[in-house]
């Protein structure tokens, strides 16, 4: 009875985007989730009868494909690009496998040679398992690399068993979109981007089962070597681990971001009422929660409670009495409660619900949490847990690295406007968390002389490089490097005077904090070589910026 009324209400949508469930939650989650699932589900009673599900499903013909209806108004670029994206990323999925399981093979060698020789044998032993593993990884690995080349093999055509949402979609739209009318040319672009989301599969689910078994043996070399060796050694591998199982995240969670391109692609289906229909009986949820025979006839509805009903049970339930006070009476046929709505003992049925909402919404939120950690260790309930402080840096793509910034320093003077106004553009690379290096260029906006002669004018341009180090919390320690043209010029010509460029070593503080989707920072400088400067300037810096 649950699963229609999931089916029915498409609460098993929401579910799915707004509950990112790994594939094997622990237990400990279960059962919360069964609770909150159950009472969203009498939440949702309360307003809709259940007889008005039954007149909302899709009409008998609209679930084949049939005409498309500007599904092939796909480009042909688009599906190029396509292919291009997820081939690179199968690529750099299987290259980071073989050099984990690599750097796994000689740190076990290292680690399995620092034994006594009172226990060598069992050493070699525990190598010797190791090493046929890994051969056994390689050799699926390498099978789903020939698949991409077009030799049909089994691994590769493996179906990955975690949810993607945003990867399911995909494929489930292009298998719809095979099925229907296209043009020769497309059809075939279609199926073999199709065919590269299954190989990329593949080499996921293989890349998992590493992961999986990774742990697992960490764990056996902790409880086995341990005793014998300690420290760099078994920390250096466990680290691996660690930077592995959140590359592997890092993925999983670009394939969940829908881009440019794929929103190209589910925008001419998605408002197909045929493709509704198709995607509730062909994706991983419908595999993963089969509906059953009759689901949306009378029949599969039958027997259950309606709005009228759970009003009624709600009044009796907070009002204390037994529903005969009015707490029934004032229900309409559609559910909305008249002046007879409020229960015996004086309690609004919809205020009560409204508060078990908010109760629930909250708790919901924590589970969210908690999920979405479970989800960073691929769905595994074997996360590792580095021995020592991770860089979360480093298994970010380049650009994802990069912050840009603008800020802006004014130099007073006698009216109420700056005199001169610095503003730059910086680019900056986290190395770590801790630590952001990187350049910017800054120009020096004349505003003139007050508030009734206001007249831009360009008094000068400065290069600049940084190194942000956190001291504690939001402060961090900063120093640079600037080269500055402090005098007027009117064209890219006056600049060749290298002569009147002027140095500036910077060392000072810098404040972060959060505005939203920016980080702005308040900086405070002091400049080592302003006493050598002509003409000398204030070596203390004033700067205020924001990160995008």
């Amino acid at each position: 009875m649950w699963y229609t009324l999931i089916r029915k209400s498409r609460l098993h949508e929401w579910l799915s985007y707004a509950l990112p469930f790994p594939a094997d939650p622990p237990p400990s989650l279960r059962g919360s989730v069964s609770f909150f699932i159950k009472l969203l589900i009498l939440l949702a009673l309360a307003g809709p009868t259940c007889e008005a599900y039954g007149q909302t499903g899709p009409a008998a013909d609209e679930t084949a494909p049939g005409s498309l209806s500007g599904a092939d108004a796909v480009s042909e670029g688009t599906l190029r690009a396509l292919q291009r994206k997820y081939s690179g990323m199968g690529q750099m999925v299987e290259r980071q496998t073989l050099k984990f399981m690599n750097g796994m093979e000689k740190q076990e060698a290292d680690v399995t040679k620092k034994l006594p020789v009172e226990d060598s044998a069992g050493g070699r032993r525990l190598m010797s398992e190791a090493v046929k593993k890994y051969a056994e990884w390689k050799s699926r690995l390498s099978s789903a690399a020939g698949a991409a080349a077009g030799v049909s093999t089994g691994a590769a055509g493996a179906r990955l068993k975690e949810y993607i949402p945003g990867l399911d979609s995909l494929q489930t739209a292009l298998h719809f979109m095979s099925q229907g009318n296209l043009p020769a040319g497309r059809l075939e672009q279609v199926q073999a981007l199709s065919q590269q989301l299954e190989q990329l599969e593949g080499r996921l689910q293989v890349a998992g089962e590493v992961q999986s078994f990774a742990t697992v043996r960490m764990q056996q070399l902790k409880d086995q070597l341990g005793r014998y060796t300690s420290g760099s050694p078994l920390s250096a591998m466990n680290m691996k681990v660690y930077y592995y199982q959140q590359q592997l995240a890092e993925y999983k969670e670009m394939l969940n971001d829908k881009g440019r391109l794929e929103q190209a692609v589910l925008s001419r289906v998605s408002h197909l009422p045929a493709f509704r229909s198709f995607i509730q009986k062909n994706g991983m949820l419908a595999r993963l929660f089969p509906a059953p025979a009759g689901n949306g006839s009378a029949v599969s509805i039958a027997g259950l409670q309606t709005s009228a009903d759970v009003q009624k049970m709600i009044s009796q339930r907070v009002g204390g009495g037994n529903g005969s006070g009015g707490g029934v009476q004032g229900i309409d046929a559609g559910g909305n409660a008249g002046a007879g709505g409020m229960a015996a003992g004086g309690h609004d049925p919809r205020q009560f619900i409204d508060q078990q909402v908010q109760a629930a919404q909250s708790e919901i939120d924590k589970l969210k949490g908690r999920l979405r950690q479970l989800a960073r260790g691929g769905g595994s309930t074997t996360t590792v847990l580095p021995d020592l402080a991770p860089n979360n840096q480093r298994t970010k793509p380049f650009l994802k690295r990069l912050e840009f910034g603008l800020n802006i320093q004014n130099t007073p003077g006698a009216y109420p406007l700056p005199v001169t106004s610095a503003i730059a553009g910086t680019v900056g690379y986290r190395m770590s968390d801790k630590a952001v290096t990187g350049v910017g260029v800054s120009y020096n906006l004349g505003w003139g002389s007050g508030l009734d002669h206001i007249h831009f004018t360009s008094q000068g341009i400065g290069l600049r490089s940084f190194l942000d180090i956190r001291a504690k919390g939001s402060i961090w320690v900063t120093g640079g490097f600037e080269y500055n043209y402090m005098q007027q010029f009117a064209g890219i010509s006056d600049l060749r005077r290298y002569d009147l460029w002027q140095k500036s070593a910077l060392l000072g503080l810098t404040k972060k904090y959060r505005l939203k989707k920016m980080q702005g920072n308040l900086q405070l400088l002091y400049d080592l070589l302003a006493a050598g400067q002509r003409p000398q300037a204030s070596p203390l810096k004033f700067r205020v910026g924001y990160n995008f």
